[in-house]
């Protein structure tokens, strides 16, 4: 999603006009998709009948083939294009009843790619909450597993951090974003695969960082490494638009389906990897 796309979706009028603070939760369902199906084009359906439900607490991951709709699910999640049909509820009302910035207040996403303006680290990490003090984002920060290494620059977190980011690496981005969402404190988190494409060090700094941010939120992952969402509560599995399978891990493995194959290979390939 290019920031051109977001910056317009941030400034379209309000959908909803009304009370922002109606619908609120009275069960524990904090997502329902129901025989949703979506497609950017008439001649390509992205997703087909999927169905999914995330309580309050969940720590739900989504895995499968590139183009199965992961990604889709998370555009749709965030209100940047509407299901085609079928139902996507939010806190027990359909997504289409909400006010779009009173439910974007109530999710944070830590995505792979992440957009930094050409402006202070310190500004950065504020666009998460533009109301946050100064302590608030170094305590973000900290729990981001960032702060050690801000404080290393001349400037620290008055430090100019280039045109979309340009001066940090890939991993020291997405612990800004990470202490974005932290600074959000949005109820529910979407992470967008975040420990792709950075070394085992830097991993292991997002994935404290993420232990920090997810604690006490409702989680929804995108990995495709598989390792990193073992104890999720469950694994949704998507293959041509569709959910093929779900469970735990354990369950899942002991099915011999899809997800079991993904398995299988991914530690094939990382013992092709190693022997090398």
């Amino acid at each position: 999603m290019c920031i051109k796309r977001i910056e317009e979706i941030l400034n379209t009028p309000d959908e909803i006009s009304g009370d922002e603070t109606k619908g609120k939760n009275d069960t524990d369902v904090i997502i329902s998709l129901k025989d949703l199906c979506f497609a950017y084009t008439q001649d390509s359906t992205v997703l087909d009948g999927v169905n999914l439900t995330v309580r309050a607490g969940d720590n739900i991951a989504l895995v499968g083939e590139s183009g199965g709709g992961k990604s889709t699910i998370f555009n749709l999640l965030c209100g940047f294009y509407a299901p085609k049909s079928g139902s996507y509820k939010f806190y027990g009302r359909e997504i289409s009843e909400w006010n779009a910035q009173a439910a974007r207040e109530r999710l944070a996403l830590v995505s792979q790619n992440v957009f930094l303006f050409p402006a202070t680290i310190a500004e950065n990490v504020g666009y998460g909450n533009p109301d946050a003090t100064q302590e608030e984002i170094v305590e973000a920060c900290k729990k981001a597993q960032i702060h050690d290494f801000i404080m290393t620059l001349p400037q620290g977190y008055q430090t100019i951090t280039g045109e979309r980011g340009a001066l940090l690496s890939g991993g020291q981005k997405q612990r800004i974003s990470i202490a974005r969402a932290i600074l959000k404190n949005a109820p529910v988190l979407l992470l967008d695969e975040p420990t792709s494409a950075v070394d085992v060090e830097t991993e292991d700094l997002i994935q404290k960082a993420l232990e920090n941010v997810m604690e006490g939120r409702t989680c929804i992952t995108i990995a495709h490494r598989l390792s990193t969402i073992q104890n999720a509560d469950c694994i949704y599995v998507l293959s041509g638009g569709k959910i093929v399978e779900n469970g735990t891990h354990t369950e899942l493995l002991d099915a011999g389906g899809v997800y079991a194959k993904m398995y299988s290979m991914k530690n094939i390939s990382e013992s092709v990897k190693d022997a090398g």
